[in-house]
């Protein structure tokens, strides 16, 4: 058997591009660059504005919330005071009108005693 010769294999050459920039092509590059950056700029700041303005609403509109929880339970509150009240002065005008109910059955009371009486002593 013949052995067959092998050759070292040599990397493969890619030959390499190389470009030479003019000055002005550099000048024209920064500067689209610079539009570039101005640009997103402008759009983040509008971004940043935009957020700005939502987080005040959202804070206008829970302090919003707060006043209108608040005013709740002080109008909760007031009704339930008045509440009492009406209560307090009902109960006192059934106590009165009670105390006037009692004093009249005992003066009926007192005169069918009285008719009794009379009836009792003429038969």
């Amino acid at each position: 058997m013949k052995k067959k010769s092998r050759k070292p294999k040599q990397p493969s050459r890619t030959p390499t591009i190389t470009t030479t920039t003019s000055p002005r092509s550099y000048v024209e590059i920064i500067d689209s660059l610079k539009e570039e950056f101005a640009q997103k700029e402008t759009l983040y700041q509008k971004k940043i504005l935009f957020l700005q303005q939502a987080l005040q609403k959202e804070k206008t509109l829970a302090l919003m919330e707060r006043q209108c929880l608040f005013q709740r339970v002080s109008q909760t509150q007031e009704e339930q005071e008045q509440l009492q009240s009406f209560q307090k002065a009902t109960i006192q005008k059934l106590k009165k009108e009670n105390k006037k109910q009692k004093q009249q059955l005992l003066k009926q009371e007192k005169t069918l005693k009285r008719l009794l009486l009379l009836i009792n002593t003429d038969s």
